[in-house]
């Protein structure tokens, strides 16, 4: 187990008050926020983007579009198959993009003890990294490469509420891991049977570090790859978008000559797929 003394950077209220401040901010601007409106395709004319038509059937036409899914999304599954041309639609194809990342996230009645030697203070209160070697990591990867979740996962583990209490009521807590390597196509089984018993796998990784941690525990939610893709709409539950490799970095991401734009003139694409990458 490592500890990194310097946690991640945490907004009071949790991420989402991220996004709640850009929209004001956008707002402010002139812009208007359209929520819980999911966009059925981007429409092309004469070769150029002009517009988004949504699920419930309204249209809205812009001078650019800028699309912030994933770049399998925004190419193969926004446009009609005939707006994008067969070399670039190749490329897109076969852009490695398959997660191998699952989120546990656990409401705890109390911070957990952990084993003697380890500082309680610095332990609760910076970001713990489970994995012990180089090794221990490899081993991890391998399994995952044929289909099967890490036997001895890498974990990263921290407790949001040292910092934030509105994140829970008094005295409780919670905390997040960030779970390495579960890969998001199973050589055995669906993530839908597999996840709770994977979950007590991560469980036993931790418990090794902090005993009581199960006794603490009030509730669990965990995100496996395939509920990454369901629920946040990354395909292959890639939070990165695309692998993190040097084929698909700096300026070949995500092709490359792309940059943030794409063959469909007035089309542009940000967030994770581009460089630099994901990370927030």
């Amino acid at each position: 187990m490592k500890l990194l003394s310097t946690a991640w950077a945490y907004v009071e209220g949790g991420m989402g008050m991220v996004t709640r401040a850009l929209r004001r901010s956008a707002e402010t601007r002139g812009a208007q926020v359209f929520l819980g409106s999911r966009v059925k395709r981007v429409i092309v004319k004469g070769g150029k983007a002009v517009g988004v038509e949504l699920d419930d059937g309204r249209t809205m036409y812009s001078r650019v579009v800028v699309s912030n899914a994933d770049i399998k999304t925004s190419m193969l599954g926004l446009l009609d198959p005939d707006a994008l041309p067969t070399q670039a639609k190749k490329s897109v194809e076969s852009l490695k993009n398959m997660g191998v990342s699952m989120k546990v996230h656990l409401a705890l009645d109390g911070l957990p003890r952990f084993r003697e030697g380890v500082d309680m203070g610095l332990a609760s209160s910076s970001i713990i990294h489970i994995g012990p070697s180089l090794e221990y990591l490899e081993r991890a990867y391998d399994e995952s490469k044929y289909g099967k979740p890490s036997t001895r996962p890498f974990v990263s583990l921290e407790f949001p509420t040292v910092y934030d209490a509105t994140l829970a009521p008094p005295g409780k807590h919670i905390a997040s891991m960030f779970v390495q390597y579960t890969p998001y196509r199973l050589r055995e089984g669906d993530w839908d049977d597999a996840k709770s018993k994977y979950v007590d796998v991560v469980l036993d990784t931790v418990q090794e570090y902090a005993p009581n941690i199960r006794d603490k525990i009030v509730n669990t939610h965990a995100y496996s790859p395939k509920d990454l893709e369901r629920v946040i709409g990354i395909r292959g539950g890639n939070i990165h978008h695309i692998d993190v490799t040097l084929a698909q970095s700096f300026g070949n991401r995500p092709l490359p000559g792309w940059g943030y734009t794409t063959p469909v003139d007035g089309y542009y694409l940000c967030g994770a797929s581009t460089y630099p990458g994901g990370g927030v």
